[in-house]
C-alpha cells in the first residue's frame, strides 16, 4: 500500500511540475524580448542573370521571441537579452502590414539608389504613398496599409506632397484624403495639429516604387523578413551584381541602415543586437548609420569586440568605405 501511495503522489509531482512548465513555456506577457540576431547573405536573396561571385556582404537583424514567464527570468540575467514593451501599433495585424510596406519601400529605394550610381537603366511605372504608422495623438479614420490617392482632391504621387500641403494649412484644420485598402475606395480625415512648431498630421508614411530595370533583378525575401533597415546592404548587393563587381576584397561586411531614393542611409533600431550578431557570425566589418555609430562604438569597447566599424551617411560614402 505505502509503494502504490508513493507511486501515485510521485506522478502527482511529475504531473504538476509538467503543468508549471507549461505555464512557464506558454503564458504570454505583455513584452517581447529582444536578443542578438544574425546574418543573412544577400546573395541568396538578390539575383541578376550573369551576376558573378559578389562576395560577403549580409544584412544583420534583431531577434525578438515571446515574453514568458520563463524568458523574462532569462532575460534579467542575460546582459545581452532586453525586455521591450510591445510595440504600440493597434493590432499585431498592423505591425505586419507596416513592416511588409518598410520592406517593399526599402526594395524600390535600393534598386533606385544603385542604378544612379551605376548609371543603368532604371524605369519608374507607378509611385504609391501608404500609411506605415499612426501616432497616439492623430485625430484620423486613416489605418494602416491605407494607400492614398488624393488629399483634398488633389492627385498625391509622394509622401512629401502630403507633407508639404500639410504645411500650407492652418493648426485645426481638417483635411479629406482618398485611399484604396484591400482594394476598396474610402474618403477619410484627419485633423492638423501643431507639435514642435510643424503642423502634422500624426501620420507616417512610405514611398513604394514599381519599377522595370535593365538588367532585370529579382528580390526575394522569406515571410519573416520585413522593415525597412536592411536598405543600405540591398542596396551594396544590387550595385554589386549589376556592374558584377566584387568589392568586397574578400572580407566578410555586414551592416545595417535605411536607405532612401537619394542614397541617404538613415538611423535604425537594435543597433547592439545586429552588432552582436555580425561578431558571432565572424564578420571582419560592420557598416553602421552616423546616427548609431557612437552606441555602436560603446558596445564594441564594452564587450572588446573584434570587428572594424564604419560610419556611413550615404551609399557612396559606404562603396568607398568598402573599396578602400
Amino acid at each position: 500500500m505505502l509503494i502504490n501511495f508513493l507511486k501515485m503522489t510521485k506522478r502527482k509531482i511529475i504531473f504538476i511540475v509538467f503543468i508549471i512548465l507549461l505555464v512557464l513555456i506558454n503564458i504570454e506577457l505583455p513584452y517581447t524580448i529582444n536578443t542578438p540576431g544574425g546574418v543573412i547573405d544577400i546573395n541568396d536573396r538578390v539575383n541578376v542573370k550573369n551576376a558573378g561571385n559578389i562576395g560577403s556582404l549580409n544584412m544583420t537583424y534583431v531577434r525578438s521571441i515571446k515574453a514568458t514567464p520563463l524568458t523574462l527570468s532569462i532575460a534579467v540575467i542575460n546582459p545581452y537579452w532586453d525586455i521591450i514593451k510591445k510595440e504600440e501599433y493597434k493590432t499585431n495585424n498592423d505591425a505586419e502590414i507596416s513592416d511588409l510596406i518598410n520592406l517593399n519601400a526599402s526594395e524600390s529605394n535600393a534598386l533606385i539608389t544603385a542604378f544612379k550610381y551605376s548609371n543603368k537603366k532604371l524605369e519608374v511605372k507607378k509611385q504609391k504613398t501608404f500609411v506605415v504608422y499612426i501616432l497616439e495623438n492623430a485625430q484620423t479614420d486613416l489605418k494602416i496599409g491605407d494607400e492614398i490617392e488624393a488629399i483634398d482632391n488633389k492627385k498625391i504621387y509622394k509622401k512629401e506632397e502630403i507633407k508639404n500641403y500639410i504645411q500650407s494649412k492652418q493648426n485645426g484644420d481638417i483635411v479629406y484624403l482618398d485611399v484604396i485598402n484591400n482594394g476598396i475606395k474610402y474618403k477619410r480625415y484627419a485633423k492638423i495639429f501643431k507639435m514642435n512648431n510643424e503642423l502634422l498630421i500624426g501620420l507616417i508614411f512610405s514611398n513604394v516604387y514599381d519599377l522595370k530595370t535593365n538588367p532585370e533583378v529579382l528580390i526575394k525575401f522569406k515571410d519573416n523578413e520585413k522593415g525597412p533597415s536592411g536598405g543600405l546592404m540591398l542596396a551594396l548587393a544590387i550595385y554589386s551584381k549589376i556592374m558584377n563587381t566584387n568589392l568586397t576584397n574578400n572580407l566578410k561586411i555586414a551592416g545595417t541602415g535605411t536607405i532612401d531614393e537619394d542614397g541617404n542611409v538613415g538611423e535604425i533600431g537594435g543597433i547592439k543586437y545586429k552588432l552582436k550578431g555580425a561578431v558571432d557570425n565572424k564578420m571582419d566589418i560592420f557598416l553602421c548609420p552616423v546616427n548609431n555609430y557612437e552606441e555602436a562604438i560603446k558596445e564594441k569597447e564594452k564587450h572588446n569586440y573584434k570587428i572594424k566599424i564604419y560610419k556611413v551617411s550615404t551609399f557612396k560614402e559606404a562603396i568607398n568605405y568598402i573599396k578602400n
